[in-house]
């Protein structure tokens, strides 16, 4: 179902190129040719839509962008929704952008919230994920490697909810890194 949806996205998108273009009968027949192919209710409404800017360019109230819809389902909806709840940001991230660069500008808002939401829940973690290599370092007295771990952190996210406390782990590392090498 997935390859068959991607298929039909890449349909709308070349129908919406060929109507851009001025080839209204092309376009016109790859929409006949996806309502013909496409599950029920999926893009329907959406390539009802297209089919009637194509008949009626000219009293069509609305800019090419403001029809240019996401082709999405319920089923990326799903998958995303269950990437989610498995912890598989990246997946999910993945999906949200493509939906993205397939929405109008008046649907992209709430995408552009959830990118923004999924991508800071992927920095954190890996923010979290490095602190905590540090502090492994740390507690078996790798200094050193402790400090490049938590410089390295730090240049990459200086603020946050957690930097102050690599910014005070990296203090006692350099602390206890001089320490070691005193006589």
């Amino acid at each position: 179902r997935e390859s068959a949806q991607r298929e039909v996205g890449a349909m709308y998108e070349e129908a919406l190129r060929r109507l851009e273009a001025g080839d209204g009968d092309g376009a016109r027949s790859l929409a006949q040719e996806i309502l013909d192919q496409a599950p029920e209710g999926d893009l329907e409404w959406a390539v009802e839509r297209l089919l009637r800017r194509i008949e009626n360019p000219e009293s069509a109230d609305l800019e090419p962008d403001q029809w240019r819809v996401p082709v999405s389902s319920r089923v990326e909806f799903d998958q995303i929704n269950a990437l989610l709840a498995d912890q598989d940001l990246e997946g999910a991230l993945v999906i949200l952008q493509n939906l993205k660069r397939r929405s109008s500008a008046s649907e992209g808002s709430w995408l552009d919230a959830k990118i923004a939401e999924v991508a800071r829940a992927i920095a954190h973690n890996r923010f979290v994920e490095g602190f905590n290599r540090a502090v492994d370092l740390y507690n078996g007295r790798e200094y050193q490697a402790a400090i490049e771990v938590l410089e390295k952190l730090l240049a990459e996210t200086p603020a946050g909810p957690d930097a102050d406390r690599a910014r005070s782990l990296l203090e006692g590392a350099r602390a206890a890194a001089g320490d070691r090498e005193s006589p």
